[in-house]
């Protein structure tokens, strides 16, 4: 059985996932854009998933999700996924560089 502290709440990944960002923007913090995101998952049929992203694989076709319940971990396949969110927010800011050499060309 896991210790009390392991069921209470997800264990940080030990994996780096980049979050999407959109494009000409960069996040203010470079820590914030590798780990894994805090997140809600919405399914097809409106039951709500909150946890820790743990890997996003859409050629696989599935996502890994780090919850609080006693499973802990979930793999969860995007055939049954409506929205993905994050609810720690990203602090985004304008990548002026990119927009100079864009504009440039």
């Amino acid at each position: 059985m896991k210790p009390a502290e392991a069921r209470i709440a997800p264990q940080p990944s030990k994996a780096e996932f980049p979050w999407p960002i959109p494009p000409f923007f960069r996040v203010a913090s470079a820590s914030a854009a590798i780990h894994a995101a805090a997140c809600s998952i919405e399914l097809l049929n409106g039951n709500t998933i909150v946890g820790d992203l743990q890997s996003f694989e859409p050629l696989q076709g599935a996502i890994r999700l780090a919850t609080a319940d006693p499973e802990g971990r979930h793999h969860i396949k995007l055939r049954g996924v409506r929205t993905i969110r994050l609810t720690t927010q990203l602090t985004l800011v304008r990548d002026v560089n990119l927009i100079g050499s864009v504009a440039s060309e």
